[in-house]
């Protein structure tokens, strides 16, 4: 009885996936924009301004800003990476 629900269980998830999978697909057709939106160009430029030009790190920035500790992190993150490639 136990093996019967077991197997069950396992092929609904499969099909929740393939649903999933093909809800994305048709999203993406039909133009959406899947995931996170976009930082606002205001809130790189002041974390990288405080960055700078008042030598602040990360934490500093975060709690003056109220912006989170990570969203600071990863645009310092991304702006060093730009650096470096230039």
């Amino acid at each position: 009885m136990v093996s019967m629900f077991a197997t069950l269980a396992k092929q609904e998830t499969a099909r929740i996936f393939e649903r999933t999978i093909i809800g994305l697909k048709t999203a993406r057709a039909k133009g959406k924009r899947l995931g996170r939106p976009p930082l606002p160009e205001a809130t790189i430029d002041r974390v990288l301004t405080l960055n700078r030009e008042n030598e602040l790190g990360a934490r500093r920035i975060a709690k003056q800003t109220t912006i989170p500790l990570g969203t600071v992190n990863a645009i310092l993150t991304r702006e060093r990476k730009r650096a470096c490639h230039k």
